[in-house]
């Protein structure tokens, strides 16, 4: 398509004004002949008039050629600034035409999920990618010629002036575009060569349809970042990314030299930081960073889920956790698939992980099946689990069976909880003890001291009931690592419950599906899981240790495979819990047992105390001799007899129960040293 434009009409040069003879030769042949009428010499006066209307003229001649010539000079300047105008319009309309028929991998990275043009291109038609931005013939196309040898042309300078304006019209700086199926292979620095090789692959996962075609990228941390690319993927020792499908191939590939790449290359383009050549032309090269071209896979995943788009050999709708192999060393779990089995080890990627999801998503599944990883083939001295579940304590009942679980906190006994979280505290202390004592900087330099993974399911639940519990789960997560004790949280909105002081710590994070975008992003990073559908349950977006994001699929463990998984620890000695048990509703005396500081004469036992702080039942005892009188205070069958008959009997001495004979048993001959009465006072 040409667009031609008007050059105007080049300036001219006004004609010269002819000589007044006759005007200048009247005033002369009058005075002469006056003179030889009148015969008086002044007349001759009137002849001096010829050579002033001829100067008078001549002057008024010049003067209106000048007014001429800089009308119309400034006539043509002003068609030449209007013609210019439409040069710079046409050139505007025209890169605009290119811009939005030829996107750069930023416009396309920008694209909403929801494009209607995204993937509607024919299976063979061309697919073009946008190198950079380089000079392209305009085809505008000025109309007009200059007379060189015009003297007004040449004193305005019209003839340069023109070229200049066919220069500018001949060229404008627009998208360098090749078809991607000619194999584009990139040569230069290695980071600047990779930088455009993702917005090539960009640009190609985003014309050619997750249906259409299947990726093999390299197995390689410089290509992670298309682990959510919704296309089928297969991971090869190569340095070439290839989409191939029905009608379509495609390779992009990344070398030192030209030599390197593959030959279905055709198209070299040679890269350096600031400019790419290719083909003989050059163009200021357009490139990604890895978290751009992240951020647009993630987009095409979250088009691919909206368009309902179901690929041969994506990420499975159901994955059996005995399917998966049995992870060793460290905390290591394989309970998520991508592709490939997916390996997450609390010790070395963690050593804290936050779970995000909506009701439904399959948090529980993904915690049991967490859990269940950990625990096969571990025994009870290497890891034990605490599950909190803030929701009525059904989601872990499955697990409570298990030798490695010391127990379930729940908000239906919101005293056991808040004993048990008070324990939490002393474990902390204890496990520091042990460390001092084998001068051991952490749990890796220790030994006879298990992991503790504390999972809580509802994070946010938990905190309402219980705020001040944020304290001692920040305290949890700074000192954790070193002291063997790993948090695995999980809440329906992690933007509102987990905070950044506890998000530093957490190196592993899961979001399945949300409903709003600032959750997905406030743990992976990435609003891709909210766009997961409804129906994939399990489903989930993975990042750890703030690497790429991947999309993955949850392992889900059957009551049968969770059945075999107790059976099989059901030999080994049960995990001590990091607290004591709750005090009997009765304690014989006998179970109270004094203390080496309590001496060996005069003690009275009188029960036992729950210091859930200090992770101990301690007995408590009376020494009428070093600490003075007693006083039991209680209301009506609180118990005051009892405990009265209970030190009586030890003292051997009289219950008495009325102030008055209290009295009489003090003044009696021979009273006994201690006397043992009731009270009826309320404290």
């Amino acid at each position: 398509m040409q667009t031609r434009i008007d050059l105007p009409r080049p300036p001219t040069e006004p004609e010269p004004a002819s000589f007044p003879l006759l005007a200048s030769l009247a005033p002369v042949l009058g005075a002469v002949a006056l003179w030889l009428l009148l015969q008086t010499p002044t007349v001759l006066v009137f002849a001096l008039l010829g050579p002033v209307i001829a100067l008078a003229s001549m002057g008024d001649g010049r003067r209106t050629r000048r007014r001429r010539r800089a009308r119309e000079a400034e006539r043509w300047r002003v068609e030449l600034s209007e013609a210019a105008d439409r040069v710079d319009a046409a050139l505007d309309e025209r890169r605009a035409a290119l811009a939005a028929a030829h996107p750069d991998a930023r416009a396309v990275a920008a694209r909403p999920p929801h494009d209607p043009h995204r993937w509607r291109a024919a299976p063979d038609a061309p697919v073009h990618v946008v190198l950079g931005i380089g000079p392209l013939p305009s085809g505008i196309a000025l109309e007009g010629a200059m007379p060189a040898t015009d003297p007004a042309v040449q004193r305005l300078g019209a003839v340069e002036a023109v070229d200049r304006l066919r220069s500018a019209a001949a060229v404008l700086e627009g998208p360098i575009v090749v078809d991607a199926r000619e194999g584009i292979g990139l040569v230069g620095p290695r980071p600047v060569a990779i930088a455009l090789a993702r917005a090539i692959v960009v640009q190609v996962a985003d014309a050619v349809a997750p249906d259409a075609a299947e990726a093999i990228v390299p197995d390689s941390p410089a290509w992670a970042w298309l682990a959510a690319l919704p296309h089928p993927l297969h991971r090869e020792p190569c340095d070439a990314v290839r989409l191939v499908g029905d009608g379509v191939e495609v390779t992009v590939a990344v070398a030192e030299d030209a030599a390197a790449l593959p030959r279905e290359c055709r198209i070299v383009v040679h890269a350096a930081l600031d400019r790419a050549h290719v083909g003989g032309r050059s163009c200021m090269p357009s490139a990604l960073t890895e978290r751009e071209a992240e951020a647009a896979i993630e987009t095409l995943a979250a088009a691919a889920a909206h368009a309902g788009i179901r690929r041969a050999g994506g990420l499975p709708d159901r994955v059996e956790l005995d399917a998966l192999p049995v992870a060793t060393g460290g905390l290591t779990a394989v309970f998520l698939v991508e592709g490939a089995p997916v390996e997450l080890d609390l010790v070395r990627d963690g050593p804290h992980a936050v779970v995000g999801g909506t009701t439904g998503s399959g948090k529980s599944e993904l915690l049991i099946a967490w859990v269940a990883a950990i625990a096969a083939g571990r025994s009870t001295a290497e890891v034990s689990f605490l599950l909190v579940d803030f929701k009525g304590g059904a989601s872990f009942a499955p697990l409570l069976g298990l030798a490695h679980c010391v127990g379930v906190m729940t908000d239906l006994d919101r005293s056991g909880a808040l004993r048990a979280i008070e324990s939490l505290k002393a474990e902390l202390r204890r496990r520091e003890q042990l460390l001092a004592v084998q001068a051991a900087r952490s749990i890796e330099e220790a030994q006879g001291i298990a992991r503790l993974v504390i999972v809580v399911d509802e994070f946010a639940a938990m905190l309402h009931e219980l705020p001040d519990l944020h304290r001692l789960f920040v305290d949890l997560a700074a000192r954790g690592r070193s002291l063997g004790v790993h948090l695995v949280l999980c809440t329906q909105r992690p933007a509102e419950a987990v905070r950044d002081s506890l998000l530093a710590n957490c190196g592993i994070r899961i979001s399945l599906r949300v409903t709003d975008e600032h959750d997905a992003m406030a743990v992976t990073g990435s609003a891709a899981a909210a766009a997961i559908p409804l129906e994939a349950r399990g489903r989930c977006v993975v990042r750890v240790s703030g690497g790429a994001t991947r999309m993955a699929q949850a392992a889900i463990a059957s009551p049968e495979h969770l059945a075999l998984l107790v059976a099989a620890a059901a030999q080994q000695p049960r995990a001590p819990r990091p607290w004591r048990e709750p005090l009997a509703r009765a304690v014989p005396l006998t179970a109270v047992k004094p203390g080496p500081d309590a001496g060996d004469a005069g003690v009275v036992r009188l029960g036992l105390v729950d210091r859930p702080a200090e992770q101990r039942i301690a007995p408590v005892v009376w020494r009428p001799a070093l600490d003075g009188p007693l006083l039991a205070v209680g209301g009506a069958a609180s118990g005051r007899s009892s405990l009265a008959e209970l030190i009586a009997v030890q003292l051997g001495t009289p219950v008495i129960d009325r102030e008055d004979a209290l009295w009489d048993a003090l003044t009696a001959p021979g009273r006994s040293s201690s006397t043992t009465s009731t009270s009826s006072s309320r404290a």
